[in-house]
């Protein structure tokens, strides 16, 4: 069973990497999950919206605003727990 939630966190970690590169317009084939794309998003207010909204969107689920602050952009492994809290 630990082995699968292993697998679901770094197909989440995947989707939510995949929604950074997509808000920052990056198309390389880097596969390395690199936290500097969250800082990057940060940086910028309206990328920071809309890398927010995709999430909520793209995952059927609202955020509270407690959790959407500097923590939130500081890793991806962050972002999937907030989100799990919320898919589960």
């Amino acid at each position: 069973m630990h082995l699968q939630t292993n697998i679901s966190n770094e197909i989440l970690k995947a989707k939510i990497y995949d929604i950074a590169k997509n808000i920052l317009n990056d198309d390389s084939d880097t596969q390395i999950i690199d936290d500097k794309l969250l800082h990057t998003i940060l940086s910028e207010s309206s990328q920071a919206l809309e890398f927010v909204y995709t999430i909520e969107d793209e995952f059927d689920i609202e955020f509270d605003d407690d959790e959407v602050g500097i923590d939130f952009f500081s890793s991806f492994d962050y972002i999937v727990s907030c989100l799990l809290n919320h898919l589960s």
